[in-house]
């Protein structure tokens, strides 16, 4: 019983029924935690792509191919726009901290870290959350699941619910075997535990390497805001995970791998700092004395000198070593002009050596 106004009452001839609630309705479900809040991402498509952002709501059943949008609020300083809110297709961003070199369906896993699919850095547990446009990849047979990952306390632990995990691996075997082609009715199709290791090996940026790191090295950018152009980049690790950042004035700014590209010295001009990115003598410190031609067509070698390096000293010393490389091994180093000069003096005799050779 409640009190109503008169004047708030209507005359009706239909009779009023109240409905019950059926004696064997199943309950009503409790509304699900929205997933990935508050995750930061950055964008990978449209105008926008390579801004960072930090995911604050997502909407399902949505007109998009997996059903998904996310709500995101950019995080790059913007005087005219602080705090700006987009909403994004949910395929247009990815986790910002981890991202491979593969296609995009692959799981999370340690070889492969740096940018996926918000679904594959973390599991939703609603069937709403889930994009409808993932298709499990097809399980191959020469794929070897991962061990379980032990993280610290400090990072960002891996979902365990993503990584492939068979019965068919032994910890105590010296050889893992391949997991069994067994479907299991319990497990649903769309579901993560789905997920197969890559069939093939995912091959890591060439710069990505643990020897690269706090080397100032030259690099040709082409993607976000750049197109084709050339940039400082440092290599930098945290918590073991590396990057490829740009620093400027007190800022750095973090690059998409799949946007760079190191800067190849000219073999017959090139006389500034540069370092071995590929093959046994990978981080080593060279400066160019000369080149030769080789092949049909002829293609110029650089002919190297081997350099130490100390930091905070300069000029560089000779090792006395000298090696002969194509280009694509060498990646042009970031040097300040007085230290060019000093070091162009150190490799004055050689260089006036090998010019007198090639006039013979």
């Amino acid at each position: 019983m409640f009190q109503v106004p008169i004047n708030l009452l209507k005359h009706s001839d239909a009779p009023i029924v109240l409905a019950l609630h059926p004696e064997h309705a199943s309950a009503v479900s409790r509304s699900e935690r929205v997933p990935w809040i508050k995750l930061e991402i950055v964008i990978a498509h449209g105008p926008m792509k390579g801004y960072p952002g930090v995911i604050k709501d997502v909407l399902c059943n949505q007109p998009t191919p997996s059903g998904l949008q996310v709500v995101v609020q950019i995080t790059s300083l913007d005087p005219s726009a602080p705090f700006k809110h987009i909403t994004l297709d949910y395929d247009h961003v990815l986790e910002a901290r981890y991202s491979y070199f593969g296609p995009y369906e692959l799981p999370l896993t340690p070889s492969n870290r740096c940018g996926v699919k918000l679904h594959h850095f973390a599991c939703p547990t609603a069937e709403n959350f889930m994009p409808q446009n993932y298709k499990p990849p097809i399980p191959s047979p020469m794929a070897i699941p991962q061990p379980h990952i032990i993280t610290s306390g400090n990072t960002t632990p891996f979902p365990e619910s993503c990584l492939p995990s068979s019965p068919a691996w032994d910890p105590s075997s010296r050889t893992p075997q391949p997991p069994s082609q067994s479907v299991d009715p319990e497990v649903p199709p769309n579901s993560c535990t789905s997920l197969a290791s890559p069939s093939r090996p995912i091959d890591p940026h060439v710069l990505l390497d643990p020897r690269l790191v706090n080397v100032g090295l030259k690099v040709i950018v082409n993607g976000g805001k750049y197109q084709e152009t050339e940039l400082n980049a440092l290599i930098v690790s945290t918590e073991g995970r590396l990057s490829i950042r740009r620093w400027k004035y007190k800022t750095s700014e973090s690059l998409s791998p799949e946007w760079v590209t190191p800067k190849y010295p000219n073999p017959k001009r090139e006389n500034g700092l540069l370092i071995v990115i590929k093959g046994e003598h990978f981080g080593k410190y060279t400066r160019r004395i000369y080149h030769r031609f080789v092949g049909d067509p002829e293609e110029a070698i650089a002919i190297l000198a081997v350099v130490n390096r100390v930091p905070g000293r300069v000029p560089d010393t000779l090792s006395g070593d000298q090696l002969e490389m194509d280009a694509s091994h060498l990646c042009v180093c970031e040097e300040s002009i007085e230290d060019r000069k000093q070091n162009d003096l150190v490799m004055e005799t050689l260089r006036t050596e090998a010019r007198k050779k090639r006039a013979k």
